[in-house]
């Protein structure tokens, strides 16, 4: 029987991007399904009363910059820090995520933002900006979900909410059937729990 992974994620999440280029193939292996859940994750921390250590620490953002290079390389994925960083609407980018995903491409979309944030530094200055990278990763409805990006306010704040309600205090986070599995570090871990019948 398939099981499910909730995937708690955030485009400005480098990590999240990591163990993006992972899950695909770990849900193919294991006859999984990956279920997209895209959440403002500073405003989950503050919720949970978590804090941004990665940022606000200076010692820990060196050492994070080391280690995502790190795990880049022991995946044998692209991986370079977005010039744009500051100024990328990124509430955008998570709403056209849900978006997507009511037209059935939220993988798609998924894969083609990350790419676009870690690997090709897009300013995502602008909608036909987005709908480039979409349409060059062969997402077939991009008009629509750029359409129907303004009406998933109330879906991010439910999503919010369900997180809370997991235990989610960062991203990446997966979920199967409710037990926690945070970081893209946790990925064996997660496919181990799979394996389980």
């Amino acid at each position: 029987m398939s099981r499910s992974i909730q995937f708690f994620f955030d485009f400005v999440s480098p990590f999240s991007y990591l163990a993006m280029t992972q899950l695909p193939n770990l849900c193919a292996r294991k006859d999984a399904t990956l279920e997209f859940k895209p959440i403002p994750v500073l405003s989950l921390m503050e919720k949970v009363g978590n804090r941004p250590t990665t940022i606000e620490c200076p010692a820990r953002g060196r050492y994070a910059m080391a280690d995502l290079a790190r795990w880049a390389n022991k995946y044998s994925v692209p991986f370079q820090l977005n010039p744009h960083f500051q100024t990328i609407d990124s509430q955008r980018l998570l709403s056209g995520a849900l978006a997507a995903q009511e037209f059935g491409q939220a993988q798609e979309y998924v894969q083609s933002v990350f790419d676009g944030f870690w690997v090709k530094g897009a300013a995502f200055a602008d909608d036909q900006e987005l709908a480039d990278l979409l349409n060059e990763a062969g997402v077939s409805k991009v008009p629509e979900i750029l359409d129907g990006i303004e009406k998933q306010e109330s879906a991010k704040t439910k999503l919010l909410e369900e997180a809370e309600a997991a235990g989610v205090f960062g991203v990446p986070s997966m979920v199967v059937e409710g037990e926690l599995y945070f970081g893209n570090d946790r990925l064996e871990f997660l496919e181990e729990v799979l394996c389980d019948d």
